[in-house]
Parts: C-alpha cells; structure tokens; sequence
C-alpha cells in the first residue's frame, strides 16, 4: 500500500446510534446486528496495519442528511477512544507495577531454591541420582518461580498496547457519512 493511500473500513448501520449501542439481537431476522458497530469496526481495524492511515465509512439506511453528522460521530469516537486509551494506559501500568511487586517475591524465592540446589549437590549421605534429581529439581524451580513475573514484565501488557495503538488508529481515522435511502 503506497504511503498518500488509506485504509477503508466500512460500516452498513441503520441509525447512527448503532455505532455505540449492543443490540438487540434476535436469531430469526437476518437483517439484525449481533454486535454494536464500534465492535465491528474494532474487528476490523484489528485485522489491518495501524502504521497506515484509516478512514471510516459508516453507511446509515434509516437516517436523512444531517448538518454535522460527520463531526458528531468523529467527537464521539475521539470521546470514546480516550476512554478506552486511558483504560488501556491504566491496565498497562498495573501489570507492571504487579510483575515488579512478583518479582522481588520470586527473586527471593528463587534465589532460595538456587541456593538449596547447590547445597543439595554436596549431600554426600545421599546416592548420585537422588543428589542429581534435588540440585535438577531445585534448579527447575527457581526458573518456574520467576517466570510469572518476568511474563508480566515482557510480555503479558504487550496485548494492551496493540489495543491502545488500535484505539489511537481508529481516534485519528477520517470519518464519512452516507445515507442511503
């Protein structure tokens, strides 16, 4: 895709208040929603590259032309864009301040086991492979014991920050109305 191109994503609505609002759906008419608009169009934006920029077609079957209509639904999409970047921002922090609080736990507790697998190597009273199996076992352990941590750390917020980075994709897309009739 060439840098002056955007991605299109398009949305069929009967009313534009379907963009926010979970529908009612019901199974036996196959012109009903089974998701609000915004989680179509989340959908959507996920499967495309957010480096490139975004617009947003949102067609309307049951509304006439209506001064504005455009620059309403952008600031409510910028609205709740915020809200949900600032969710995003707030759930990213406390999974690390979480994996920094786990991991000082860990850390002492693997330091702990790693201590037990080097003393457990010198228990002369036991045979080889028992001596081998509890410095082995101990060893596992402490590795074990910091995983969860560190996950948290480097990997676990990494979901939040695509949502965000989505969030901010969708908050900066150019919005155009059409009407059917």
């Amino acid at each position: 895709m060439q840098n002056n191109e955007k991605q299109v994503v398009s949305i069929d609505l009967v009313t534009v208040e379907e963009l926010f609002v979970e529908p009612n759906y019901n199974p036996f008419d196959p012109e009903s929603r089974s998701q609000s608009g915004i989680d179509e169009l989340l959908d959507q934006v996920r499967k495309l590259s957010i480096m490139e920029p975004l617009q947003i077609c949102l067609t309307l079957s049951s509304r006439p032309a209506e001064a504005g209509l455009e620059d309403q639904v952008n600031n409510a999409l910028n609205r709740y864009c915020s809200v949900k970047i600032r969710a995003c921002e707030q759930e990213i922090r406390q999974i690390q301040n979480q994996g920094k609080r786990d991991l000082l736990w860990a850390l002492a507790l693997s330091l702990t086991f790693l201590l037990g697998a080097f003393f457990a190597s010198y228990l002369s009273f036991l045979p080889a492979l028992i001596n081998y199996l509890i410095s082995t076992g101990l060893g596992i352990l402490a590795w074990v014991v910091l995983w969860p941590p560190l996950d948290g750390l480097l990997y676990e917020w990494r979901p939040c920050r695509r949502s965000q980075r989505i969030y901010e994709c969708i908050q900066s897309a150019a919005v155009i109305i059409k009407v059917t009739e």
